[in-house]
């Protein structure tokens, strides 16, 4: 009995080793430790992706980095850096508070590590708030350059009191955090697609000077949009352009509006977000910039932004209406010069008759002469789909100062790439300017027989239109045919900007170093 006792004793002990050495290998080497993210400048190693610096398994790249084809997707995160139900505060009992730093700035537009927020503030934990920007130009109260505007929800603290505030811990909210602090300046519906989510990607997209042409990029994609002021049904529009945009470019984004936000504030305990890009136009309007055009998104264009920066979000939308991706990544469209022409006969603000045939007929004889391609269309009539691929081909988009001019953020820019707006005389606005600059699409204003470039002296002030019932209006259309020829014949002599701000024609010229087309993609080119 007692030799059998040892047996048993023996196999068990055995069968105790081996069931802690198959734990041991199948958690592998995680660490329960937790810790505070850093971004210098949103480190893509520390964001889980693969380093740019090792060698790679085939040996190829250019000193060993792997080539941006070879990083995955934002959306493709290793669950090993989401943070697990257990590890949901950050604790600072050993070590100090995470101090806040500016990643990027421009009035309006702010990029903030480690931001912290606290009943109804927001909270800049920092030492040396000197180092910041004027919290006005973060986060306003109101009032524009030169007027006393007071800071808005936010707040310098320093770390000791903020520890006394907070206490031990705070809430981590991982990842990015997309922020707009508007409110009735979403009464306008392209608020969000002409300012908010251009603004807000061309910021963040300044941390990635790399973006390739298809799109590939080390930037994560936001984790939230957080719209404090607006109910559920305030950010969207009616054409649904909003959702879209959101729902297309990052699929796995939570919106959170005002009542979230309440139920946040309303739970007394501080929160840590990783990095949050946050936008007010009431902070924007500090800048003279702003005041020259009163277009939030005009403070960005200061930015060192890469030269296709908004291709992600692009891409994305496009794809989802339809159009397939190259294996570049590049959206595929008919490259040949196509000419859009948006017919708004029969609504408030039109073309007189005559001048709406004699551009019909200008423009078909392009087409017969040139051999150009040249649309007609009412968009009205055509599903969202439908605008949003006739924008991506369209080489020039003519069109009267209007809602349908939206359709711009689909444009795929290249050396001819147009807008033509047509103005009531004496009218101007910036709102479909300023983001046709930041795409690097040249943009004309078009009084009669009068035309105005973006970057002109004599631009005339901003004077929007009124509201209108049934006005007419005539333009020159021989002035209109001559501009059209020598933006697609003789680009540079009619350009606001330098040509190598342009997405470049030939696709080979924007890849990776050591990275090349396929030979079906080469054939095309």
């Amino acid at each position: 009995m007692a030799r059998s006792s040892g047996r048993n004793t023996t196999t068990y002990l055995a069968f105790f080793i081996l069931i802690c050495l198959s734990y041991l290998y199948f958690r592998g080497d995680s660490d329960d430790t937790q810790t505070r993210h850093d971004y210098p400048d949103l480190d893509p190693v520390l964001l889980g992706f693969p380093d740019p610096n090792a060698e790679p398994l085939d040996g190829s790249g250019e000193n060993g980095a792997t080539s941006p084809s070879e990083i995955p997707w934002p959306g493709v995160i290793p669950v090993g850096i989401l943070p697990k139900v257990t590890d949901q505060r950050i604790k600072w009992d050993k070590e100090p508070i995470a101090q806040t730093s500016v990643l990027r700035h421009a009035p309006g537009w702010t990029v903030l590590d480690s931001l912290y927020a606290f009943g109804d503030s927001f909270y800049i934990v920092t030492d040396t708030p000197e180092d910041f920007p004027d919290l006005r130009d973060i986060l306003s109260s109101g009032g524009g350059a030169g007027q006393d505007a007071k800071s808005g929800n936010i707040k310098f603290i320093g770390t000791k009191e903020a520890m006394r505030l907070f206490g031990h811990w705070a809430s981590h909210v991982a990842g990015v955090t997309f922020v707009s602090e508007d409110a009735e300046e979403f009464d306008d519906e392209d608020h969000f697609s002409l300012e908010v989510m251009p603004g807000l990607w061309r910021t963040f997209s300044t941390l990635d000077p790399d973006i390739t042409i298809g799109g590939n990029t080390y930037l994560p994609a936001p984790s939230r949009f957080i719209f404090p002021h607006l109910s559920s049904g305030q950010w969207r529009d009616h054409r649904k352009i909003n959702a879209m945009m959101i729902r297309a470019s990052f699929p796995s984004t939570s919106i959170e509006t005002n009542q979230g936000w309440k139920d946040r504030r309303s739970i007394k305990q501080a929160y840590s977000f990783d990095i949050v890009v946050l936008a007010q136009t009431a902070a924007a309007r500090q800048s003279p910039t702003y005041e020259e055009s009163k277009r939030a998104l005009s403070n960005t264009l200061g930015f060192f932004a890469p030269r296709n920066w908004w291709v992600p979000v692009r891409n994305s939308v496009l794809e989802a209406a339809g159009l397939p991706r190259g294996q570049t990544g590049v959206i595929e469209v008919d490259r040949k010069i196509t000419i859009t022409y948006i017919v708004t006969q029969g609504r408030e603000l039109a073309l007189d008759y005559e001048s709406h045939n004699e551009l019909s007929k200008g423009l078909r004889a392009l087409e017969r002469d040139f051999n150009w391609e040249v649309h007609i269309v009412i968009m009205d009539s055509m599903p969202l789909y439908e605008q949003m691929e006739m924008a991506a081909k369209s080489t020039i988009l003519i069109g009267i100062h209007g809602r349908f001019l939206t359709n711009l953020l689909w444009m795929i820019p290249n050396k001819s790439s147009t807008i033509i707006e047509l103005f009531l005389p004496g009218y101007f606005s910036p709102k479909y300017q300023v983001p046709a600059q930041a795409l690097g699409i040249e943009h004309y204003g078009i009084w009669n027989s009068t035309y105005f470039r973006s970057d002109s002296k004599d631009r005339p002030a901003l004077r929007e239109h009124p509201r209108l019932q049934d006005e007419r209006m005539d333009i020159d259309t021989d002035m209109i045919m001559e501009l059209i020829q020598e933006r697609i014949l003789e680009p540079e002599k009619l350009s606001s900007f330098s040509v190598a701000s342009y997405v470049t024609e030939d696709p080979a010229s924007d890849l990776p170093k050591g990275m090349k087309l396929p030979v079906d993609a080469e054939a095309n080119t």
